[in-house]
């Protein structure tokens, strides 16, 4: 029994390929020299994944598309039926061969467990034949099991007769001597040079999600098609990784490459999840415009280094992230909920570190965290690091919050009040949330500017500080009002140019018992979106 699940996790590969490079792993060959023109051009991907619709299972990887170098590597006979075959079969089978056979899925009773389509062609790997119990060992990518001869002889029979036929790697022909090497090298090098900076995916992901007119059902099928585009560069991204670091480019190139995957995975997972929710998640927008700067840096450094053939420090080309400038706190019950602004120069933050004095109390993607069962009463010292994706802490941002100081301050005076507002974009993003102390959860409207919410105080109320914590989906001009019987109402505050983010309006010295954002006019084609409207 042998797997690599976590080797290939994210793969992009048909079937065949995938079982080749799992049979070339478990005969300890070391596939990572073949990946040097595993890198996919953004541009063929666009045009195969998204204009054309093909499939992962037919997209035209590069990868062992040159075997020729090493010589007849892989080799395949023609049968009619599988009584023809059989030998040939039991005798690769002795010699310690892996076979590979094409059918369709329907004739492999384990494929009723996978998302293998029934009528469509597939691969699997014949390891082993017990001659006294005339069974078949297979191989399936994550599945294994026994099958008679008979299932094994239907399934080699059920495939179309121009490919029917008995594969095997001749693995004794496969060496990585250094002319291989260089060989491979030169040609990444070619490769690479070729590849276009513009990434033309992206854009066109920017464009579908600002489709809001469309139909779901366009919307859905379109997004499908986006995620095997994005499936297919996540996967090639992570197995470059692997021949930068086989080939000894400086560590942190290797990583950069698999941050970039990660990244296209959180898109991936984001499309996914709108598809199900019926909804675009206004973050993705944000997140796809990031990954495209993301990938043109690292390209270009890529070319960068290839061309000074260097194994130089390359820690510097990849910007490490600013401190953290500020940080806002607020207390409800005995958690304190930390906010804080990205560093401008994000690019590269992965997560965001948190410590009491030398406790590490738990670390976060956002920028924002809630801590719980904490002593009022004595200084709570909090440690932020942001961490990039080398793993790089920044310098530490310390924060000696008294409690005791602030607490009159800070008393949150709309938390758990009642709220109304104008809509709920959905039922999951309700009004409640803006004053729950829960800063993992918001209210959403719909998509005009003229939405609203407001907050009941129960009774006249000094307002001196309002704090609003804003999605990416945030008001370019709103109006802070303020009334006493929810019908006549007094702006305190208005702007026209909010860049969104955590803003903190002061020194107000106002009073009244309801409080209202009224919106002006939205940033985005989203409607309005808090974290949280708090009232001090």
């Amino acid at each position: 029994m042998y797997r690599y699940d976590n080797y290939f996790n994210r793969h992009y590969l048909n079937c065949r390929k995938l079982q080749l490079m799992y049979t070339m792993l478990h005969k300890g060959i070391q596939v990572d020299y073949m990946f040097y023109n595993v890198y996919e051009d953004s541009a063929t991907v666009y045009k195969e994944a998204v204009l054309k619709k093909t499939m992962r299972p037919e997209y035209p990887s590069l990868l062992m598309s040159e075997t020729e170098h090493f010589g007849k590597v892989y080799v395949y006979d023609a049968f009619d039926t599988f009584d023809e075959a059989f030998d040939h079969i039991r005798r690769l089978l002795s010699e310690q061969k892996d076979v590979f056979v094409w059918t369709k899925g329907k004739y492999l009773p384990h494929v009723e467990l996978t998302t293998i389509p029934p009528e469509g062609t597939h691969s699997f790997t014949i390891t082993s034949y017990n001659e006294q119990e005339d069974t078949f060992h297979i191989h399936d990518e994550e599945y294994e099991a026994d099958y008679k001869r008979a299932i094994i002889a239907t399934a080699y029979e059920g495939a179309l007769p121009q490919i029917r036929s008995v594969a095997y790697l001749d693995l004794d022909q496969i060496v990585f001597d250094d002319a291989k090497i260089t060989l491979f090298h030169e040609a990444m090098k070619q490769h690479m040079a070729q590849i276009d900076s513009d990434f033309p995916l992206y854009p066109a992901i920017q464009q579908l999600l600002q489709g809001n007119l469309m139909h779901f059902a366009d919307m859905q099928e379109a997004c499908t098609h986006v995620v095997e585009a994005l499936a297919i560069l996540s996967g090639s991204r992570i197995l470059f990784s692997k021949y930068i670091k086989i080939m000894n480019y400086p560590e942190p190139l290797a990583d950069a490459y698999s941050y970039v995957s990660d990244r296209i995975e959180l898109c991936k997972y984001m499309i996914l999840t709108s598809i199900m929710s019926r909804q675009i998640n206004p973050q993705l927008g944000l997140e796809i415009k990031k990954l495209l700067t993301i990938e043109q840096h690292v390209l270009a450094v890529t070319k960068e280094v290839m061309r000074k053939e260097t194994n130089a420090n390359v820690f510097d080309a990849f910007i490490l992230p600013a401190s953290i400038p500020h940080v806002e706190y607020s207390l409800t019950d005995n958690k304190l909920n930390l906010f804080w602004d990205e560093p401008q120069q994000n690019l590269w933050v992965a997560s965001y570190h948190c410590y009491q004095h030398t406790k590490f109390l738990g670390k976060t993607t956002s920028p924002q965290i809630q801590l719980s069962n904490f002593d009022s009463r004595s200084p709570y010292g909090i440690t932020l690091k942001v961490v990039d994706a080398f793993g790089r802490p920044v310098k530490d941002t310390y924060h000696p919050i008294t409690l005791t100081e602030s607490k009159a301050l800070l008393l949150d005076k709309a938390l758990y009040k009642t709220v109304t507002a104008s809509s709920e974009e959905t039922h999951e993003n309700v009004r409640q949330h803006v004053v729950d102390g829960n800063p993992y959860t918001r209210w959403s409207s719909e998509r005009t500017d003229q939405e609203w919410i407001c907050i009941d105080l129960e009774e006249r109320t000094l307002i001196s500080k309002v704090r609003l914590h804003w999605e990416s989906a945030h008001a370019k001009a709103y109006k802070l009002q303020i009334s006493d019987d929810a019908t006549h109402w007094t702006v305190i505050y208005e702007t026209s140019s909010s860049l969104g983010g955590i803003e903190i309006i002061d020194g107000l010295n106002v009073q009244g018992r309801y409080i209202r954002m009224q919106g002006v006019e939205r940033a985005s084609i989203w409607g309005y979106s808090l974290w949280a409207f708090n009232v001090y």
